[in-house]
C-alpha cells in the first residue's frame, strides 16, 4: 500500500566497474523504489543509512533487510564498521569486498 510509483530502472550497467568510486557513481543513477515506503514503516532504516554517512553511497538493500555503504577503501570501510558496531552493538555489521 505504501509503494505508489516505480522509477528505479536506472541507467544501463557499464561494461566494467574498476573501483568503488565508479561503483558508487553508477549506483547513484539508480534507485530502490521500496526504500522510502519501507523507511516509513521501519524508521530504523533511516538510522542505518545515517550511520553510513561517510560512505560514497549508502542504500537499503532489496526490501529492507539490510543497508549497505560503498566506501572508497578498506580503511574507510573498517573504520565505519568499527564505529557503527560500537554505537549500535545489537546491529550485525560486516565489511565485505565487491570489487
Amino acid at each position: 500500500a505504501h509503494l505508489n510509483s516505480r522509477t528505479g530502472n536506472g541507467t544501463p550497467k557499464p561494461a566494467a566497474i574498476h573501483s568503488a568510486v565508479e561503483l558508487a557513481a553508477y549506483l547513484k543513477t539508480t534507485t530502490n523504489d521500496i526504500e522510502a515506503p519501507a523507511s516509513e514503516i521501519a524508521p530504523v532504516i533511516g538510522d542505518a543509512l545515517a550511520a553510513l554517512a561517510g560512505a560514497l553511497l549508502a542504500r537499503m538493500s532489496g526490501s529492507g533487510a539490510t543497508c549497505f555503504g560503498v566506501f572508497e577503501n578498506d580503511a574507510a570501510a573498517n573504520e565505519a564498521a568499527k564505529k557503527i558496531a560500537s554505537l549500535q552493538p545489537s546491529w550485525w555489521v560486516k565489511v565485505t569486498h565487491t570489487i
